[in-house]
């Protein structure tokens, strides 16, 4: 081999190693992404309306599709006018579902209003109107939504 072939043969060599740990480093960014995303926390919420035989209810449930625990302290909705209604001593007060929580990864929490004490609360409040957003709360501030 003459000297221009063996230069060319080594540029080409070090651009296949260039794109070679150009991949690794660009694979690598994307696993460390991932897995601090999948560390993070995640709820679900989700609401439902139920008939019994003693009227309506509507649930509230979070469901912690994330990998770390986490304490949930309170719930509410957000009204249209972005301000808030908690009904506190239907949520907190309700011997079958008690906030604050431990919220397992996996596990759901579901806390059972009834309708017409919710509808009543909002005529109060003088909004009229079923609030577009469920929320529940965690102990340091953080606030997650039905989406």
């Amino acid at each position: 081999m003459n000297e221009a072939t063996q230069m060319g043969m080594a540029n080409w060599i070090t651009l296949a190693v260039a794109i070679y740990g150009a991949m690794i480093a660009t694979f690598t960014a994307m696993w460390r992404v991932y897995d601090w995303r999948q560390g993070q926390v995640h709820i679900k919420v989700e609401t439902q309306m139920m008939h019994s035989l003693d009227g309506r209810y509507l649930g509230l449930t979070a469901l912690n599709t994330g990998k770390v625990p986490v304490h949930l302290t309170c719930a509410g909705f957000q009204l249209e006018d972005k301000s808030n209604l908690v009904p506190y001593a239907e949520i907190h007060h309700n011997l079958y579902n008690r906030l604050p929580i431990d919220l397992l990864p996996g596990r759901s929490f579901t806390a059972y209003l009834a309708a017409g004490k919710l509808l009543k609360s909002l005529e109060e409040e003088n909004h009229g109107r079923a609030p577009p957003k469920a929320w529940f709360g965690d102990d340091i501030g953080r606030r997650y939504e039905k989406s």
